[in-house]
């Protein structure tokens, strides 16, 4: 009889913004802080050119949808989230639609007063039960495959 072992993560989402865009960042911040393994998560830079800080001297240059794709490609996230609906296509990122989503569609708007910025805050065990609810439903609507 063959076994196997099975081991369970938390889902690997990447967040595309843009870096002069602060209000989409610290969103960003927020959102990932309420799930679960939400330090993993990747925020990805977007820009048009590369900055300076990128370059590498005395190398090829790469353009800046090569290396936005490098980045996703790297980090091989199972979702990508948008602050912006349709960056993944303006960016020309690589990667499939039916995987990419946006802050609303990953985590509803909770209403409870406890949230300045309309996002769960994890207070006490009502709140981690209906994140993680959200997160499970999200995948079960969206299967890969």
């Amino acid at each position: 009889m063959e076994t196997a072992q099975v081991r369970i993560r938390p889902f690997r989402f990447a967040f595309l913004v843009e870096p002069k865009d602060k209000k989409s960042l610290l969103r960003t911040f927020e959102v990932t802080s309420s799930l679960w393994g939400g330090v993993f998560n990747f925020i990805v830079p977007l820009f048009k050119n590369v900055p300076a800080r990128y370059k590498q001297e005395y190398q090829k240059p790469v353009s800046a949808k090569a290396m936005i794709n490098g980045f996703v490609e790297a980090f091989q996230p199972d979702y990508i989230v948008e602050a912006r609906e349709g960056q993944s296509k303006e960016y020309g990122i690589d990667f499939p639609e039916k995987r990419t989503t946006s802050f609303t569609e990953l985590l509803p708007v909770c209403p409870a007063p406890s949230s300045r910025s309309g996002y769960p805050v994890m207070q006490g065990q009502a709140v981690r039960s209906l994140v993680c609810c959200d997160v499970r439903q999200f995948a079960r609507e969206r299967r890969i495959g």
